[in-house]
């Protein structure tokens, strides 16, 4: 938590998007478990990257964690951004507190032609927890979680389907919804992802957060 703050203090070009999928506390749910299972932690915290099992940031717990921790997060966003995209998303996100609903709607850009898939998660800040005790030993508020993962639109950790053989210059539409109480919007967030095969598994190859009531342009990153 402390290397992600810090990471979001010091870089601002919006190449990483956080989500956290919480186990054994009272921010856990089905699909935290589902994102869980999937990628195979075992152990508490670890930070994965892009969706791929197995795939992680080391962690230090010693020292100033905050800033040597954002620092191995940022070695692997360049190392993973280093590469262009091969979808591009736009997305309207819009929230109406009379229904309790979130309405999104997206269009992706297909760059290259493939299989797709996509999701989007409805994310929550600002939750106060004090079960976790992982922070044992640390300076820092840890009683209050951000990127907290709280619905999802796909059925499958890495998205449903989009598409098995979408055509390059292509541009699928996608749209869904998410039934939230009034209170907690002014809290939330969404973020859109489409996943393509890589290394035999479905890897995030494109992400965008937006806020609700707002919009995000396409974005090749």
């Amino acid at each position: 938590m402390s290397g992600i703050k810090t990471y979001g203090e010091t870089y601002s070009d919006g190449l990483a998007v956080f989500a956290a999928a919480h186990n054994g506390d009272g921010m856990s749910n089905d699909f935290s478990n589902k994102v869980i299972n999937w990628l195979r932690v075992s152990e508490f915290p670890t930070l994965n990257v892009n969706l791929i099992p197995g795939t992680t940031i080391s962690c230090v717990s010693g020292g100033n964690v905050g800033e040597q921790n954002a620092g191995l997060i940022r070695q692997a966003v360049e190392e993973y951004t280093a590469k262009e995209a091969k979808s591009a998303i736009a997305a309207v996100v819009r929230a109406d507190k009379a229904s309790n609903k979130v309405e999104v709607e997206a269009k992706i850009k297909i760059a290259e032609g493939g299989s797709y898939r996509v999701a989007a998660w409805l994310l929550e800040d600002g939750i106060y927890d004090n079960t976790q005790k992982n922070y044992l030993g640390l300076e820092g508020d840890f009683y209050t979680h951000n990127n907290v993962l709280r619905q999802s639109s796909a059925s499958l950790a890495f998205g449903d389907k989009l598409g098995d053989s979408l055509p390059a210059g292509s541009t699928e539409d996608y749209s869904c919804s998410f039934t939230l109480s009034s209170e907690k919007m002014d809290n939330c967030r969404v973020v859109i992802m489409v996943t393509a095969p890589e290394g035999g598994v479905f890897a995030v190859d494109n992400v965008v957060m937006c806020p609700l009531n707002d919009k995000a342009g396409f974005e090749y990153k």
